[in-house]
């Protein structure tokens, strides 16, 4: 029964394989063992099920890139599951132990996840988010944080972990550090330490520094250094 499957998704992939208008070759089933011991060739676009039983490489998939290591070359629209998930441009749900790509629109999920440019959604993992540019969030539990330079939308550490970021336009939110190098605007909450260069809305924890302060600080020991009072305990109002 199980050879007769086979010959038939071999057969089906090979009648239905044609030359799309825009993308070229592509076929509705890709089989691959390691690279380049595939059922079609690398330059072909993938449009419904690609299995990768150990590494398999295509140039797009589109519906679902599941196996041991699954790269392609520029697109992956669907769902993508595997230890290792690499992808130029990656749209949907991708689940492995590590995640690399270059941009992600949608939910990125595993042991390690990065986007090289940009994420757009969700970046979870159980030691490291990272992304240069976010819009949406980060959560990162329970080894090292989350690290990204523009975000607009939110970094949370669940863990003994920290928020790294230039700028942010939303929330920093950790047990333990929260660290923005030039600006926020929003709230920094942390039972340890916030850090900003500047920020305009709210410190929360118990020791909160900002070299200029528009807005509150609450916590333990309050700093500014711009100010002519630098240190004031639980609270500062700043303007």
């Amino acid at each position: 029964m199980k050879k007769r499957l086979i010959i038939f998704l071999m057969f089906a992939a090979a009648l239905f394989a044609s030359p799309a208008m825009a993308e070229g070759w592509w076929s509705p089933l890709q089989v691959s063992i390691w690279h380049p011991a595939q059922m079609v060739p690398d330059d072909w676009n993938i449009y419904g099920l690609r299995l990768n039983l150990l590494y398999g490489k295509n140039k797009n998939v589109w519906g679902f890139d599941l196996g041991f290591a699954n790269t392609t070359e520029n697109k992956v629209r669907g769902i993508q599951a595997g230890l290792i998930n690499g992808s130029g441009d990656f749209g949907g749900i991708g689940l492995g132990g590590i995640n690399s790509t270059r941009r992600v629109n949608g939910l990125q999920g595993g042991v390690f996840s990065v986007a090289e440019e940009r994420l757009n959604g969700i970046q979870l993992s159980v030691v490291f988010n990272e992304s240069p540019v976010v819009r949406g969030l980060q959560l990162n539990a329970p080894v090292f944080g989350n690290f990204a330079e523009d975000v607009v939308g939110a970094q949370i550490s669940a863990g003994l972990t920290c928020n790294q970021a230039k700028t942010v336009r939303g929330i920093q939110a950790s047990i333990v550090t929260n660290n923005v190098d030039q600006s926020i605007k929003g709230c920094q909450a942390s039972i340890f330490y916030n850090f900003a260069e500047r920020i305009s809305g709210i410190q929360f924890g118990l020791f909160n520094y900002a070299k200029d302060l528009k807005g509150l600080q609450i916590g333990l020991a309050n700093m500014e250094d711009d100010s002519t009072i630098p240190f004031m305990p639980l609270f500062r109002i700043g303007n």
